[in-house]
C-alpha cells in the first residue's frame, strides 16, 4: 500500500482524465453532438448571415456543456428528485467543481454573444440553460448528477464572464467592424434579455415546484483541496478501491481544531472521508461495484461475514488483524447486514483503534470505518469499578436499564490519553406522546480516574 504514489498532476486535470477513461462513451458522444448542434448552428449562421466559424464553436460549446451534464455516468441511478439549496452561495464556488462550473459557460455565453451580436439576451439564455440543466438533473433517471443551487450561481458566473468578455472585445473592433455589429447593451437587448430571463425563470420554478423537494444545506466550512490533499484522497482511493472509482472531487471541511480537519472524498459511487492531516482515521461508503480481491460469496453466516470483511481488510488495513479479536453483529436489528468489527484490548482495557466493515448479503462491502490509531506507550491508571461508573453515571443521566458497560483509552482535548468508563443505557419511557422521539438508548462517558461526566452519547 506504500508504494504507489499519485502522479504530480493539477487536480482539474486528473479528474477529467479519470472521467473520461471510466467512460469510454463520453468523448464519442461530444463528438457527436458537436457535429449535429455545430452543423445545425452553421447552417443557421449561412441563412441568417451571422459568423459562421462563431456559430458553429457555439454549438461545440453547447455540446461539452450538454455532455459534461447529462452524460449517464451512472446508468443504474434513479432519478433524485431532490435539489440542494445552498444558504452560502458563494464558499462551494471556491472548490474544484466550483471552478470548472464556471469554466464551463464561458464559452457558451462568448460565442452566443459573438454569433447572434447580442449580449443580454444570450446571457439570459444561458443562464435558463443552466436552470434547465439542474432540473433534468434531479429528474432523469440514469443520468447520477445532483442539483445543486451552488451551480446555477458558478455557471451564472461563468456566463457573465463569457458575455462581459464578448461585450469588451467588440467594443474594441475598428470602426467598420462596429459598424456592422449590434450597439453593446441597447435598450431593446436589455428588454428582450430581462423578458427572456423573467418568463423562463417563472416557468422553471413552477416545473420544479412540481417536480423537485427543495433540501436546504449550509456548506460554508469546505473549502478547496490542496494539491497535497488531492494526492492524498487519489493514493487513499487506489489503495481501496483500485482503478474502480473516479474521484469527483475533493473537500477539506475545518474542525474547530485549527490544526485538524477532514477531507470529503466524493466518488462517482460512494465517498470517502479521510481525517487531515493525520490521515489515520478514514472511513467510507459504496453503492454497487465489488471491492477487487474480495469473493463474490453470499453470506449465510457470521463465519461467512467475517471471510468476507477478511478479504477487504487484508490487503488495505492489515494492522486491524494484528493481537485483534473479532466480533460480528447485525448492523441494524432485523436487517440482513452484518457488521464484522476488529479490537485491541491491553488489561482489559479497550484501545483506541477501530475497524468495522459492513458487508450485505450478496457478500458485498457496503461501507467501513477504519482508525489506525497506536495505544499509548503506558496505560493511564485508573481507580473506579464498572459498579462505581455506574453509580456516577446515574448521578448525570436519567437511566432504566443499563445495557453495556465498557473501559476504555482515548485522548482528552488536550491531546492527553485518559482511561474512560462507557456506560450503555436505556431512557425511561416516555409518558407523553410528544416525546415519542426520544432517544431509546445512550451511552455515557465517565472520567475512570476522577468519576466526572465526559459526555453523554444518544
Amino acid at each position: 500500500m506504500n508504494s504507489y504514489r499519485p502522479p504530480l498532476t493539477f487536480p482539474e486535470v486528473s479528474v477529467i482524465r479519470a472521467i473520461t477513461q471510466s467512460n469510454p462513451w463520453l468523448i464519442p458522444t461530444f463528438l457527436l453532438l458537436s457535429l449535429v448542434l455545430g452543423a445545425a448552428l452553421f447552417l443557421l449562421a449561412r441563412r441568417h448571415h451571422l459568423p459562421r466559424a462563431h456559430a458553429v464553436l457555439f454549438g461545440l460549446a453547447l455540446a461539452a456543456e450538454a455532455t459534461a451534464t447529462l452524460y449517464p455516468m451512472h446508468p443504474g441511478a434513479d432519478a433524485s428528485g431532490v435539489c440542494t439549496l445552498n444558504r452560502d452561495l458563494f464558499t462551494p464556488l471556491t472548490g474544484q467543481q466550483g471552478g470548472m462550473n464556471i469554466v464551463m459557460f464561458i464559452p457558451v455565453a462568448f460565442f452566443a454573444a459573438t454569433t447572434f451580436r447580442r449580449y443580454a439576451l444570450p446571457l439570459a439564455g444561458s443562464i435558463l440553460l443552466s436552470g434547465a440543466t439542474e432540473l433534468l438533473q434531479a429528474v432523469t433517471p440514469h443520468v447520477g448528477r445532483s442539483c445543486a443551487s451552488e451551480d446555477l450561481v458558478a455557471n451564472t458566473l461563468g456566463a457573465i464572464a463569457g458575455a462581459g468578455l464578448a461585450a469588451l472585445l467588440g467594443s474594441r473592433r475598428g470602426p467598420k467592424a462596429a459598424a456592422k455589429a449590434a450597439p453593446v447593451l441597447t435598450k431593446a437587448d436589455l428588454a428582450r434579455g430581462a423578458i427572456v430571463l423573467a418568463l423562463g425563470g417563472t416557468v422553471l420554478a413552477l416545473i420544479g415546484s412540481q417536480a423537485v423537494t427543495p433540501v436546504f444545506a449550509e456548506v460554508s466550512e469546505l473549502t478547496q483541496a490542496s494539491t497535497a490533499q488531492h494526492r492524498a484522497a487519489e493514493k487513499a482511493v487506489h489503495d481501496i478501491f483500485g482503478d474502480t472509482r473516479t474521484i469527483s472531487s475533493v473537500q477539506y471541511m475545518e474542525a474547530p481544531d485549527a490544526d485538524a480537519g477532514e477531507l470529503i472524498v466524493t466518488l462517482d459511487e460512494g465517498f470517502l472521508q479521510i481525517l487531515w492531516p493525520s490521515q489515520d482515521h478514514i472511513s467510507g461508503a459504496t453503492d454497487t461495484t465489488a471491492f477487487p480481491g474480495v469473493p463474490h460469496h453470499t453470506v449465510d453466516s457470521d463465519e461467512d461475514a467475517v471471510r468476507q470483511a477478511t478479504a477487504f481488510v487484508r490487503t488495505r488495513f492489515p494492522w486491524a488483524l494484528k493481537d485483534s479479536e473479532t466480533m460480528v453483529y447485525p448492523t441494524v436489528a432485523g436487517a440482513p447486514a452484518r457488521t464484522v468489527s476488529w479490537r485491541q484490548r491491553i488489561d482489559g482495557v479497550l484501545m483506541p483503534m477501530r475497524m468495522d466493515v459492513v458487508v450485505e448479503p450478496t457478500g458485498r462491502i457496503s461501507s467501513f470505518t477504519a482508525r489506525d490509531q497506536k495505544p499509548p506507550a503506558n496505560l493511564p491508571a485508573h481507580k473506579l469499578t464498572e459498579e462505581q461508573a455506574r453509580r456516577a453515571a446515574a448521578k448525570y443521566v436519567e437511566m432504566d436499564t443499563v445495557t453495556s458497560t465498557e473501559i476504555l483509552v482515548e485522548k482528552n482535548p488536550q491531546g492527553q490519553w485518559e482511561t474512560r468508563w462507557a456506560i450503555g443505557y436505556t431512557p425511561p419511557k416516555p409518558t407523553d406522546d410528544k416525546t415519542q422521539d426520544s432517544p431509546t438508548r445512550g451511552t455515557v462517558l465517565i472520567n475512570a480516574t476522577t468519576g466526572e461526566f465526559i459526555a453523554n452519547l444518544t
